[in-house]
């Protein structure tokens, strides 16, 4: 028996960061090939001119809306949203997306969508279903397009600095205190949030944060899964070009969603978020198969620190699929 490695110890750490699909071989390479001719130019053509003239048309309307005081169309404008992601995810590649057990759609705002986070995809994928907002990190404020996406669905930036969580919790339970109280159904927006406050490789569950569980409303939890067999489309440590290369040049993606019964806190779960957060977290780890873990935002960081120094590589390779 081989004694473990520094290495491996490293690497054992951040388990549900490390990549886990297959190392490139000369058959991925002559798919990117006619991927990058055929499939990617058309697809990132497609996706900012998909985006740009729903925010024109979006924009124009509200704009004469209230220019001649009368309401906005938003139900038509999140019918036309949901049907234009799902177009940009078929561009994408992913032409079935299976949706499991998902309930009935209702306005009523004392819901929120808890969901783990896998990848940027993630958002387009609930976009897809019902233009919902989201808790959104700072940094996004400065992507155009996404920025103004983001603004347009309502999304509420925060920051994942350890000294702003206190300001970003009473931020999150002022907005979801202003969203319970009376309002036209058909401008409602559920909120989308991912405790996890950072994407994993999709085959775990790590520590969740309370921001979602301190209003103590019930949750909607959904899992999200991406089913590959040579590139994983999670996006947790790889540089954002190789992952676009990657996705943009897959001929075939697959993802689901499913969606698990509301929970409705104790009396106990109120009063206790981090309770409630862990509670809810259980079921999501039961019904998924996920693995549970402890790991933070924080063990991303050092993880990519150490791949910056040259001491880890973020690379697949065997080494990343040991049981950590």
């Amino acid at each position: 028996h081989n004694m473990p490695t520094q290495d491996d110890i490293e690497l054992s750490r951040f388990a549900p960061f490390q990549r886990n699909d297959e190392p490139l071989n000369f058959s991925d390479l002559i798919k990117i090939f006619f991927g990058f001719l055929f499939l990617l130019p058309f697809r990132i053509y497609s996706f900012f001119s998909i985006t740009i003239s729903y925010l024109i048309f979006a924009q124009t309307i509200t704009f004469f809306s209230n220019l001649f005081h009368i309401k906005p169309p938003h139900h038509l404008l999140k019918k036309l949203g949901t049907k234009l992601s799902r177009l940009v995810l078929f561009i994408f590649g992913f032409y079935k997306i299976d949706i499991v057990d998902k309930p009935p759609y209702s306005p009523r705002s004392n819901v929120i969508i808890v969901s783990n986070h896998v990848s940027y995809l993630d958002v387009i994928l609930f976009m897809s279903e019902e233009m919902p907002s989201f808790i959104s990190k700072g940094y996004v404020k400065k992507l155009p397009v996404i920025r103004e996406m983001a603004e347009h669905l309502g999304c509420l930036f925060v920051e994942t600095k350890a000294e702003n969580l206190e300001k970003n919790t009473s931020t999150v339970t002022e907005i979801l205190s202003l969203s319970n109280q009376k309002q036209n159904p058909s401008s409602y927006r559920r909120l989308v949030v991912f405790p996890e406050a950072t994407t994993t490789n999709g085959d775990y569950l790590i520590h969740f944060r309370t921001g979602a569980f301190v209003p103590a409303l019930p949750v909607l939890p959904v899992i999200i899964k991406y089913k590959f067999s040579r590139f994983n489309p999670s996006w947790e440590t790889i540089p954002l070009w190789y992952h676009l290369l990657r996705l943009l040049t897959s001929f075939v993606n697959k993802a689901e969603m499913h969606y698990l019964p509301f929970y409705f806190p104790s009396q106990e779960e109120t009063e206790n978020p981090a309770l409630f957060a862990q509670n809810v977290k259980k079921e999501m780890t039961k019904a998924s198969g996920l693995l549970s873990t402890e790991h933070t935002h924080e063990d991303k960081s050092a993880y990519h620190r150490l791949i910056i120094q040259g001491r880890l590589d973020w690379h697949p390779s065997p080494k990343n699929k040991k049981d950590a």
